[in-house]
């Protein structure tokens, strides 16, 4: 058992209450046991009882004829509520459907064919053709628009449109599945080949100090510079003679005679890195005529006594 429908209101959408009143009235009446097998005059009654009192006006001026038949007196409330169209401007709003992103096809054929009833066709008019022309216009796929330019004018019908175009679509939606599934398969390839990449990294990472050690020992077992294995029993060896001086010249000898003599040969062109004047008397520690304030032999280590700030020859001590 349905509802009562509700009664209308005065407003700008009565057209939209009146619509929607008239599909609930239908239904009250036709699926109701008893109300169903009410007269024709009966239901008019009802019809105008259901209506409302604020809404009155709109069979106020039906006839006596219309008021006793409930199809009758709809199709003049009909022309109570809705307002006077301009078939022209209704045709011009006919062609600005557009079909909404993601919308249903049946749903927009079901839009344009309630709009085409306002559109003031004459009747006999053949709407599919209509409603083909709105389908065609609003295709974006021009692969889609010349498979249906193609078509005969006999086999071009509403239906076969319809099906075209859900073919297409479905075609369409499937295709980008394919390219997406790819795309994930593409995407854990690269993943798992990073992470293969990271196990390798951390593994030599792992294994680096082995490889240093391995590496130490090649370089061990490599030729010198002269031919002969470091790790070779022939291998020239420093001895304890050869020392390096602080400007890194090497001292092949630690023994007095030679030390006086190389240095006998630096006195004969001393330096004089402070600019002193030299005094003419041989310094005590480092056999060299000097000025005041600076010493070879500062903070030099005698190869003789071991200790610090003269050279080997002029050494005082005892050995």
């Amino acid at each position: 058992m349905t509802d009562v429908p509700k009664p209308l209101k005065p407003g700008e959408d009565l057209e939209t209450q009146w619509k929607k009143f008239k599909w609930d009235f239908a239904g009250h009446v036709q699926f109701d046991a008893v109300r169903s097998r009410w007269n024709a005059e009966t239901k008019a009654k009802y019809l105008v009882q259901c209506i409302g009192i604020e809404c009155d006006y709109l069979h106020a001026d039906a006839t006596e004829q219309q008021k006793a038949d409930p199809t009758l007196l709809m199709g003049y409330i009909d022309t109570q509520v809705k307002p006077t169209l301009n078939s022209c401007f209704e045709r011009y709003l006919f062609k600005q459907i557009k079909r909404l992103p993601g919308e249903d096809l049946n749903l927009y054929v079901s839009r344009c064919k309630e709009k085409l009833e306002s559109c003031g066709l004459a009747e006999g008019t053949d709407v599919n053709v209509f409603l083909i022309d709105a389908l065609v216009h609003n295709l974006e796929d021009l692969t889609l628009q010349q498979l249906i330019f193609r078509t005969s004018n006999e086999e071009l019908t509403l239906a076969k449109t319809m099906e075209l175009i859900k073919v297409h679509e479905a075609g369409k939606k499937q295709l980008n599945e394919i390219q997406a599934y790819k795309q994930r398969l593409q995407a854990i390839a690269v993943s798992n080949s990073d992470h293969s990449h990271d196990a390798a990294g951390r593994s030599n990472r792992h294994s680096r100090p082995r490889s240093r050690s391995s590496s130490r020992d090649g370089a061990a077992r490599s030729p010198g510079r002269h031919g002969v294995k470091h790790n070779s029993p022939y291998r020239r060896r420093s001895t304890s003679n050869q020392r390096h001086d602080r400007r890194g010249s090497r001292t092949r000898s630690k023994s007095p005679r030679h030390q006086q003599q190389r240095y006998q040969a630096r006195s004969s062109t001393p330096r004089r890195r402070n600019n002193s004047v030299s005094n003419g008397e041989e310094c005590v520690n480092c056999g060299q005529d000097h000025g005041e304030g600076w010493c070879p032999a500062t903070n030099r280590q005698c190869h003789a006594c071991g200790k610090r700030g003269h050279f080997a020859f002029k050494c005082r001590n005892d050995h």
